[in-house]
């Protein structure tokens, strides 16, 4: 009996599970890289501009927007990328949220194939009612 059990364990810990999970931020997650990860920054290559607008609920009148701006490049003295954004949310006429940020990552070689990126930001949060 035990055997059946350790065996049934095992084949539910080895089968492979897929599983599709909510994203915690909204919108694109590729448009806003280098505010939720800042080792993203300068990543691809030279200078990079993303423009968002999301309009939640346009037709019912919710007034839910949500504005995101970002540049981020490689700098070659900087042996990295270094990149700002700015972010507005606008909540229905209640919370304005406004989000800034700097941000930097270094780009280490490791080895022949091996790359370590770590970053740096910093922000600024305003809250207005």
């Amino acid at each position: 009996m035990k055997a059946v059990i350790y065996t049934s364990v095992l084949l539910i810990l080895l089968s492979p599970v897929f599983c599709n999970g909510q994203e915690t931020i909204y919108g694109s997650g590729f448009q806003t890289i280098t505010g939720t990860n800042p080792a993203f920054s300068g990543s691809e290559g030279n200078g990079t501009v993303r423009l968002s607008y999301f309009n939640f609920y346009p037709g019912k009148n919710y007034n839910l927007h949500s504005v995101f701006l970002s540049f981020d490049s490689y700098f070659e003295e900087l042996h990295g990328g270094a990149g700002f954004y700015l972010s507005n949310d606008y909540l229905g006429g209640i919370v304005n949220d406004i989000r800034a940020g700097f941000s930097y990552a270094y780009f280490l070689q490791a080895g022949e194939n091996l790359f370590i990126n770590a970053g740096l930001s910093a922000s600024v949060f305003h809250r207005g009612f």
